[in-house]
C-alpha cells in the first residue's frame, strides 16, 4: 500500500477510529468510575462493620468490668467501713455466684469468686470455699500486687493476663487496694476475666467470620483475641499495633480505622471508659473487597464484551475499507496505465499530440493568469523519408528513437518533448524568454546534428521557433511554429528560424535573417 492510499484509508476510516476511541473512553471511564465507587463502598462498609462490632465489644467489656467493680467496691467498703462485725473471710463467700452447671463462670467470662490477699501477697479468702483447701498462695510477685501496693490511688486495677495460681488456668486479674485505717496499704481484693470465654463471647456478638476481634491495652498488650479468618496472629497484631499509634492523637470513645503493613488488614479501635484497654475489630481487605472484585470482574467482563460488540462492525467495515482502497487504488493504476499510453507515442516514449496540446492549455493558462512566458520549437528531420525509402524502417524508427533521447538530454527536466508525427518533433519550453530562446535552440540544433553525425545518419533538422509573450490558441501556436519550420525547409532546410509573438501578431528575429544569411551562403 503506497502513501496515497494510506492517507485515502487514514480518511475513511478517522471518524470510525474517532467513534471507536471516543466509545471506548466512555466505556473505560463508566468501569473505573463504577469500580472505584464500589471500592469505596465496599471499605467504607467493613469500616462501618468493623466499627460496630469494636463498638459493641467495648461496651460489652466496660459492663463486665464495671459489674465486677461494683462488687470489688462492695466488698472493699465493707472491710475499710467495718459495716459488718464478721470478718471479711466470712463475708465473702456470701459473693460466690455459682453457676448452674457447677462451674465457677459465667457466659460472660467473669471468674464469679473473689480472693482476699493480705499486705504481703499472702492468700486469706475466697469467696469460694474451695479454694482455702488449696494451701498457701501467694501474689507478691505479680506485677498488679506491687502497682497497687505502691500507688494508693482509687479505681479498679486491671492486670496483665496471667496464669492463675488458684484456678489454673489464664486470666486477666482485676484488683481493688485495701487500705488500713490510718490509709496504709493492707492487702488487695482480686477477681478476674476469662479471655477465653470473654472471646468466644465477642463472637458471639456478631454476624459470620471474617471480623477479629479483642482487648487490647495502650500500650500493646493483647489480652484477649479471637482471630477468626485472620489466621495469621502476627500480621493482625501488627496491624492493632498501627492502628493504636493511629489512635494516640484521637479523642477518647472514638474509633479509628487503620490499615496493617501493605494495606492488609483494616482495624477498628473503641476506647472502653475508665480503663486503659481499648476493644478492637479487624478485617483483612482482602475479605472487605471480596464483593467488590466480583463486580468489578462482572464490570470488566461488559466493558469487553460492549467493546467486542462495538469493534465488530468497525472491523467489518475497515475490512471493506481496505478493499475498497485496494480496488480504487488498482483501478487507478490501470487508468494511469492507459492514460499514459493514450498520451504518449509508442516508438519513443515521448508525449503524443494530446498531451503536447494539454501542455500548451497549461503554458497559456499559466501566460494569462500569471504573465509567465513560453517558448515552442518545431522540429522537422530533413531528408527523413530518402533514409526511410533507401535503409528501411528499421532504422528510421532507430533514428527517432536516437533523436528523441538527444531532445530529452539536451532540453530542461521542466520541458515538454513531444512527437507530433511521423518526423515531426515539438519541444515546449516554460519560462523561456524570446532573447533566451537563440541560446537554447542553437545547442539544441547542435546537439541533433551532432546525434545525427555520430550515427551517420545523412539528415538533417528545420527548426521553428516562437516566444510566446501572447496567448494563443492551441492550434494557433501550433501553427505559427509550424509554419516558421516550414519557411526553414522551404529554403533548403537545416536551420532555425525565430519570431517572436505579441498580441499584435508574429514578429520575425533578427536571428531568423541570420539564419537565412547563413542558409545563403552555405
Amino acid at each position: 500500500m503506497n502513501r496515497t492510499d494510506s492517507r485515502r484509508l487514514v480518511r475513511i476510516l478517522l471518524p470510525y477510529m474517532a467513534l471507536w476511541l471516543a466509545l471506548a473512553a466512555t466505556l473505560a471511564s463508566f468501569a473505573t468510575y463504577e469500580i472505584t465507587k464500589s471500592r469505596a463502598q465496599a471499605l467504607e462498609s467493613a469500616t462501618g462493620e468493623i466499627e460496630s462490632v469494636a463498638r459493641l465489644a467495648g461496651d460489652h467489656a466496660l459492663q463486665t468490668l464495671t459489674a465486677v467493680d461494683r462488687m470489688l467496691a462492695t466488698v472493699r467498703v465493707l472491710h475499710e467501713r467495718h459495716l459488718t462485725s464478721a470478718g471479711l473471710a466470712e463475708v465473702l463467700p456470701a459473693f460466690h455466684v455459682g453457676t448452674s452447671n457447677g462451674a465457677d463462670r459465667a457466659d460472660d467470662g467473669v471468674e464469679r469468686r473473689i480472693l482476699l490477699f493480705d499486705r504481703d501477697g499472702r492468700f486469706v479468702a475466697s469467696s469460694n470455699a474451695e479454694d482455702a483447701q488449696r494451701g498457701a498462695v501467694s501474689v507478691a510477685d505479680r506485677a498488679y500486687f506491687v502497682e497497687v501496693r505502691d500507688d494508693a490511688s482509687e479505681g479498679m486495677r486491671i492486670g496483665e493476663p496471667v496464669s492463675g495460681r488458684l484456678v489454673q488456668r489464664r486470666i486477666v486479674p482485676l484488683v481493688r487496694r485495701l487500705n488500713a485505717p490510718d490509709g496504709s496499704f493492707d492487702g488487695v481484693l482480686v477477681s478476674a476475666v476469662d479471655p477465653e470465654r470473654l472471646v468466644a463471647t465477642y463472637r458471639g456478638m456478631r454476624l459470620g467470620d471474617s471480623v477479629a476481634v479483642g482487648i487490647v491495652r495502650d500500650d500493646g498488650i493483647v489480652f484477649a483475641r479471637n482471630a477468626g479468618k485472620a489466621a495469621n496472629v502476627a500480621v493482625l497484631d501488627d496491624a492493632v499495633s498501627q492502628a493504636l499509634r493511629a489512635h494516640g492523637s484521637r479523642h477518647p470513645g472514638d474509633a479509628t480505622g487503620a490499615k496493617a503493613g501493605d494495606g492488609a488488614m483494616l482495624v477498628a479501635l473503641h476506647e472502653i471508659a475508665g480503663t486503659r484497654l481499648l476493644a478492637f475489630a479487624s478485617m483483612s481487605q482482602a475479605e472487605a473487597l471480596a464483593g467488590h472484585r466480583r463486580l468489578t470482574h462482572n464490570i470488566f467482563a461488559f466493558a469487553v464484551i460492549a467493546l467486542g460488540a462495538l469493534t465488530l462492525p468497525l472491523w467489518i467495515v475497515g475490512r471493506n475499507a481496505v478493499r475498497e482502497v485496494h480496488r480504487r487504488s488498482e483501478l487507478e493504476r490501470r487508468y494511469e496505465q492507459e492514460r499514459r499510453r493514450a498520451r504518449s507515442d509508442p516508438l519513443t516514449g515521448l508525449a503524443n499530440r494530446i498531451a503536447f496540446n494539454d501542455h500548451i492549455e497549461r503554458c497559456n493558462r499559466a501566460l494569462t493568469e500569471h504573465g509567465v512566458p513560453f517558448v515552442l520549437a518545431f522540429i522537422d528531420i530533413d531528408r527523413f523519408k530518402a533514409l526511410n525509402d533507401s535503409q528501411g524502417h528499421v532504422v528510421g524508427d532507430a533514428a527517432l528513437r536516437r533523436i528523441a533521447r538527444t531532445l530529452l538530454a539536451t532540453v530542461r527536466g521542466t520541458d515538454l518533448v513531444a512527437r507530433v508525427g511521423g518526423d515531426e518533433f515539438a519541444v515546449l519550453m516554460p519560462g523561456a524568454t524570446a532573447e533566451g530562446s537563440p541560446r537554447i535552440c542553437g545547442k539544441l540544433h547542435a546537439a541533433l546534428l551532432a546525434a545525427a553525425a555520430t550515427a551517420d545518419l545523412p539528415i538533417g533538422f528545420s527548426i521553428g521557433v516562437v516566444a510566446f509573450e501572447a496567448p494563443a490558441e492551441p492550434r494557433v501556436v501550433t501553427a505559427l511554429a509550424d509554419r516558421l519550420m516550414y519557411d526553414v525547409k522551404s529554403c533548403g532546410g537545416e536551420g532555425v528560424r525565430y519570431g517572436v509573438y505579441r498580441r499584435d501578431g508574429l514578429h520575425l528575429a533578427a536571428e531568423a535573417r541570420h539564419d537565412e544569411e547563413t542558409h545563403a551562403a552555405r
